[in-house]
């Protein structure tokens, strides 16, 4: 790999991982409840437990909570 390809990558994998950081609080203020609405009642230690994961797989979240 060139240097040029590695900028490249660290560049998509930085924006990425912003748009997850942008998106999770949302999804956890208003997503979440509709995606499952047992959720609601979750304690403050699941929503900190599960913030890596909405900020990884924001992609796969947003388009569960567009169905919702």
């Amino acid at each position: 790999m060139t240097d040029s390809m590695i900028e490249i990558t660290l560049i998509l994998l930085t924006a990425y991982l912003a748009i997850g950081l942008c998106f999770a609080p949302f999804f956890l203020a208003k997503g979440l409840a509709r995606v499952d609405p047992i959720s609601q009642q979750s304690s403050l230690g699941f929503r900190v437990l599960t913030f890596p994961g909405m900020v990884l797989l924001w992609p796969v979240l947003a388009r569960k909570w567009k169905r919702a």
